[in-house]
């Protein structure tokens, strides 16, 4: 799973760790018809 998600991190200039952290910290609260937020070609960092 980890490298499935490398590839397409890095082209897209993020940090594949912190993003999959960052998802696992927030889908359990995460809405469910907002999940699309989530997806690595989505995903913004934390603020």
């Amino acid at each position: 799973m980890l490298a499935d998600r490398d590839g397409p991190a890095r082209l897209n200039r993020i940090e594949p760790h912190a993003c999959l952290k960052d998802v696992l910290a927030r889908i359990h609260d995460h809405r469910i018809d907002r999940l699309d937020e989530l997806l690595l070609m989505n995903w913004k960092p934390p603020v």
